[in-house]
């Protein structure tokens, strides 16, 4: 359904969009949703595109592929690949009252998995159509991007695509490899923070245009897929003499430099960066310090030293939201929320749940707090 996220006025329901479908928000205002359906006795992949505002059908297209999917924005259409398994349920065949049995694995111990990954247009045409290499099945895209990478399960590497025509233009199979996608290309990090580390930047057709020696990426990918990477404020680590920084992929040199150790970085909004650095206490067990650096400017500020019970999920400008109980040092935890100045570094309120299974959701200016029924996901705020 759409959701005014002001009001909470339900503004369109579509009957048959269900918990199961994946979704993601593309150009020109079109959602499309990704679900599992049988079709003459065989499982395949439906994906649906709507107009976001009105919950009116646009196009409906069958990927006659039995296995699990995943969709993303990216370009102006959007991306799904699906994890071939021959052995897949649906959700509406299950019998009332029916048990699931979760089994967990650790990487080395999965199976060889072959999938494969398909672009669509807005509208919902059917661009191309590639098989992925063994195990390349966890898709990462970010906004505005038009590529889209596609990760080794078992960490030997990853391939990034072009959105537009499917074309394979970066493989890497080092699992030590970062990369950072933007609008108009990507950035890959290779010798990880040793003496060899080096930021490559790429258009979208894979073709370079600049490095940067001496730095790494501060993360691998898109972060929790919402934040926008902007091509001129691209977060880097220094190696050797520890610093942040940020770099710009059309000029390939770093825009300003903030020493000290930095063990995560990642992008809340366009303007901000949200740091920590995990520090070890012998009294107190282990602690880890939360900041905030303006990514244009590099001014920032240490905001507080907390324990592992809580973790940052928002930064509305003022203040940095935490979830977690403050009494715990561990998760997972209750969503117990905190609202941290980033001036004062004082409290300035906090918010008990009601509900211990639920978890809070950012989407657009909004923090969501998702009760843990069913499936539950948003698929991204939309204006």
């Amino acid at each position: 359904m759409g959701v005014d996220a002001r009001t909470g006025r339900t503004l369109w329901k579509h009957p048959r969009l269900s918990d199961g479908q994946r979704c993601a928000i593309g150009a020109r205002g079109r959602l499309a949703c990704a679900s599992n359906v049988r079709i003459d006795g065989a499982v395949a992949t439906k994906v649906d595109v709507l107009d976001v505002r009105t919950g009116d059908e646009i196009a409906s297209r069958v990927i006659r592929l039995p296995g699990y999917s995943t969709i993303a924005a990216a370009g102006d259409g959007f991306v799904v690949v699906v994890v071939g398994t021959a052995r897949i349920g649906i959700p509406s065949e299950m019998r009332p009252g029916a048990g699931v049995v979760t089994t967990i694995m650790s990487s080395v111990d999965l199976p060889d998995q072959r999938g494969r990954i398909v672009g669509f247009t807005a509208d919902g045409d059917e661009r191309w159509s590639l098989d992925l290499p063994v195990n390349h099945i966890e898709m990462q895209a970010a906004i505005g991007a038009d590529t889209v990478a596609v990760q080794d399960v078992k960490g030997h590497g990853f391939s990034i695509y072009n959105a537009e025509s499917g074309e394979q233009i970066h493989t890497s199979r080092s699992g030590r490899d970062l990369f950072l996608l933007y609008d108009g290309g990507f950035a890959i990090g290779t010798g990880r923070f040793t003496i060899d580390s080096r930021v490559e930047f790429f258009d979208a057709r894979g073709r370079r245009t600049g490095v940067l020696d001496g730095w790494q990426l501060a993360t691998y990918s898109a972060w929790d897929g919402s934040a926008v990477s902007r091509r001129d404020q691209l977060p880097v680590l220094r190696v050797g003499n520890p610093a942040l920084g940020v770099a710009s992929a059309d000029t390939s040199d770093v825009r300003w430099i903030v020493d000290g150790r930095f063990d995560s970085v990642r992008p809340v909004g366009d303007r901000f960066l949200m740091t920590n650095t995990d520090d070890a206490y012998s009294a107190d067990g282990y602690k880890r310090s939360w900041g905030i650096v303006d990514s244009g400017t590099g001014v920032g500020k240490e905001i507080t030293t907390i324990g592992f019970g809580r973790h940052a999920v928002a930064f509305d400008g003022d203040r940095i939201l935490f979830t977690g109980d403050p009494r715990i040092d561990q998760v997972p935890n209750v969503p117990w929320l905190t609202a941290i100045d980033v001036r004062t570094a004082r409290q300035e309120w906090t918010l008990r749940p009601a509900d211990h299974e639920s978890t809070w959701t950012t989407a657009g200016p909004f923090l969501f707090l998702m009760e843990q029924t069913g499936t539950p996901s948003i698929a991204r705020y939309a204006s």
